[in-house]
């Protein structure tokens, strides 16, 4: 019976937590002080493209006409095409089934924190209060604000990711199920989240680059063979978890390498990646809460776990996880500072590294650190006796005394009264004197840990309700709605534009408007240029908005440039939809829709044109093509040749195209569209999207899936197989 409670009720305890975040939740997450959020800008378009494409038409989407003029959708990692628990959301109501997916995400992540708290010490209580502390973390917290779903995910499986780590990298000889569930682990951060799968990558080299260090010194000193051969069983171990991640990750990765070769992030210069670098004055927010923080910059474990932390530090129980934990930290700390720190940029281009994007990011690692740390000090203030050694003593009382000074001290000085350092200062007091009082057994430790945890929830669900806000459903789709729905009633096949964001893409997608420009980490090169043309504003260095928003807010930041309406024609663009007047030779204003200026394109071509030597106009052969049929991955048309049919689509690599049910050479007009030469009279033309590389890697993702399913199943089954 009691190992079926010490079972069940940290499940409970964290499934306590995991709903607390979500009691009065109704509809999307934003940042507590932001306009904008990745799960209305992003993630939310591409659920519902995904589910038009599959109700309407009954196929999986590989490409996408929403934005950009089209693009590689399969190749996209925030379309989440190929995360299995994503899937729910196909069928799931939207937006309750954002907040379901993510909630089961930190129920997951939880458990994986409890499991990895118990390989350290032994005190369950001390496990149960670890994984609350992961749940309620405002850095995740912040993220889900953002609307950074795809992230939150990864994040979640990072204990485990740790936990089978550690099992694996301690092995002596070699066994195959740490190793398949570290491989398996990375595979399946990969596909949440390819950008953290890159920071666990790091953390992974880390590890096991330190213990072949450890195990070579141990071999140099003993002068024995064992340790040498511990170091091949690492080596072989680590070869087996690298290639069944890559493996497993294939459908994301293989289609991910081509794309981003082919976009603006191939050529990000070093102060690109190293965006979003921790101010080194925000250091002080490990101690001090930022109350409606940008979610980058967010460092605030809790007042509570950052105490407790530090008394594991000094922790006699812990084994080598104290300072193990401690040097993690520090160093995803330093990794944070990114741009601050000497020769980062020099770093950032070391094979890699120059993946990854916004250092700030590895302050995941350094809050799970202090979590790890505060558990272990957790188990340490429950052993009787606990350690008092003097030097605990000395600093545990300096830093009350400083949050307290610095916190109650500010507040009765400064104007108007700054709540997070008053708030750091009561709660750093409390909680000081809380650990002094069970460090010198002054107070049982359950009414104890019943303060404890009071602390701990009110100063953490304080700062999630500081870090993110809840818009209803109908708000949100009331942005931009009067023009969506005013252009979404003209006939005819077209695209829009906007230089002011003034229809945002979640409101195109609802009303099936395509765009010509877009918001997404990841844009054709090709395209790109031709947009800069097209828009008339230019792009100074990376960015994830086509145009660029450089000046401030998008409603106003372009309002200095004109379009070229001859270009934005030749992409099917007929309306520009502004929050500003425009002067442009080839558009009229058509009408305003409450503070937006609606303009028809008169230079606007259609999707479709047969141009010859003697009609090179677009408009000219417009009346020739007919279209039969559009779906996500095939278009069907019927055109009138001689000539060169152009289709106003992106001519990425994957789309093949067939004349009269014959294969035929496509070509690239104008640098990015598709188009096919065409003989005299009348011609059926397809074009399919087969992307090879979404297809090759869906088969090795597949298989490489059931040979770690067999070979965890036989393992479990028969033992260790050596």
């Amino acid at each position: 019976m009691t190992n079926r409670i010490e079972r069940t009720l940290p499940i409970i305890l964290i499934g306590l937590c995991t709903v607390s975040l979500f009691i009065g939740v109704n509809g999307f997450a934003y940042p507590f002080q932001g306009n904008y959020s990745d799960l209305t800008i992003s993630h939310h378009p591409n659920f519902l493209w995904i589910r038009e494409s599959l109700t309407r038409w009954g196929v999986v989407p590989l490409w996408s006409p929403l934005i950009l003029s089209g693009y590689p959708f399969s190749a996209n990692p925030l379309s989440s095409l190929f995360y299995p628990p994503a899937w729910l959301l196909w069928v799931l109501p939207l937006p309750l089934g954002y907040h379901l997916v993510t909630g089961l995400h930190l129920l997951l992540g939880g458990v994986g924190t409890a499991r990895l708290i118990r390989k350290m010490v032994p005190n369950p209580i001390a496990a149960c209060m670890g994984a609350c502390l992961f749940v309620l973390m405002p850095k995740l917290a912040a993220h889900m604000g953002a609307g950074h779903l795809t992230l939150v995910w990864a994040v979640c499986w990072t204990p485990w990711l740790v936990d089978w780590m550690e099992q694996a990298r301690g092995q002596m000889r070699f066994s195959w199920k740490y190793n398949l569930m570290v491989g398996l682990g990375l595979g399946l951060t990969a596909a949440a989240d390819v950008r953290w799968a890159a920071y666990c990558g790091v953390f992974w080299a880390g590890m096991y680059g330190w213990r072949a260090v450890q195990l070579i010194a141990a071999n140099w000193k003993a002068r024995e063979i064992t340790a040498l051969n511990a170091v091949g069983v690492l080596a072989k171990g680590a070869g087996v978890q690298v290639s069944l991640a890559a493996a497993i990750a294939s459908v994301v990765l293989l289609p991910l390498g081509e794309y981003s070769q082919l976009s603006t992030r191939a050529v990000m210069l070093g102060a690109d990646r190293l965006a979003y670098s921790l101010e080194p004055g925000r250091l002080l927010n490990l101690v001090v809460p930022n109350f409606g923080g940008y979610a980058e910059w967010i460092f605030y474990p809790g007042i509570m776990a950052v105490l407790l932390a530090w008394v594991g530090v000094f922790s006699r129980s812990g084994r080598r996880y104290p300072w193990v934990w401690s040097a993690v930290f520090v160093l995803a700390v330093m990794f944070s500072l990114g741009e601050h720190l000497p020769f980062a940029r020099i770093l950032g281009e070391l094979p890699g590294l120059n993946l990854l994007r916004v250092p700030a990011r590895a302050l995941f690692f350094a809050d799970l650190s202090v979590i790890l740390l505060a558990a272990i000090g957790l188990n340490e203030l429950l052993t009787e006796p606990a350690n008092r050694s003097r030097g605990l003593n000395l600093t545990l009382a300096a830093w009350g005394g400083m949050l307290g000074v610095f916190g109650l001290g500010m507040g009765m000085v400064v104007r108007p009264v700054p709540a997070a350092f008053v708030w750091a200062g009561w709660v750093g007091i409390a909680g000081t004197l809380l650990i002094f009082l069970r460090l010198y057994e002054k107070i049982r430790p359950l009414p104890w840990l019943g303060v404890v945890f009071l602390v701990i929830l009110s100063d953490l669900l304080l700062n999630q309700r500081s870090l993110i806000r809840y818009r209803p459903e109908a708000e949100v789709a009331r942005e931009g709605v009067a023009a969506a729905q005013y252009l979404a009633g003209k006939p005819g096949i077209f695209r829009i534009y906007s230089p002011s964001y003034s229809i945002p893409q979640h409101s195109a997608a609802a009303y099936r408007l395509e765009m010509a420009d877009g918001v997404d980490p990841l844009q054709w090169a090709a395209y790109a240029e031709y947009f800069d043309l097209a828009s008339g504003v230019p792009r100074s260095r990376y960015g994830v908005t086509l145009p660029p928003f450089e000046e401030g807010e998008p409603a106003t930041a372009n309002r200095l440039y004109a379009p070229n309406a001859e270009r934005l024609g030749r992409l099917n663009v007929r309306y520009v939809a502004s929050e500003y007047p425009l002067e442009a030779e080839g558009l009229i204003l058509e009408r305003r829709i409450g503070t937006t200026w609606i303009y028809e394109n008169t230079l606007a071509c259609p999707r479709a044109w047969v141009e010859s030597a003697q009609a090179l106009d677009c408009t000219a052969g417009g009346k020739a093509v007919q279209w039969i049929r559009r779906e996500p991955n095939q278009i069907w048309l019927e055109a009138q040749g001689p000539g060169l049919l152009v289709l106003s689509e992106m001519n990425y690599p994957g789309w093949q195209v067939f004349v009269d049910g014959t294969a035929a050479e496509g070509k690239t007009a104008e640098g990015v569209f598709r188009s096919v030469f065409l003989t005299g009279g009348t011609h059926t033309v397809q074009w399919v999207y087969r992307p090879m590389w979404v297809y090759a890697g869906g088969v090795i993702t597949v298989l490489s899936l059931l040979s770690a399913g067999l070979g965890l199943f036989f393992t479990r089954k028969g033992g260790k197989h050596e």
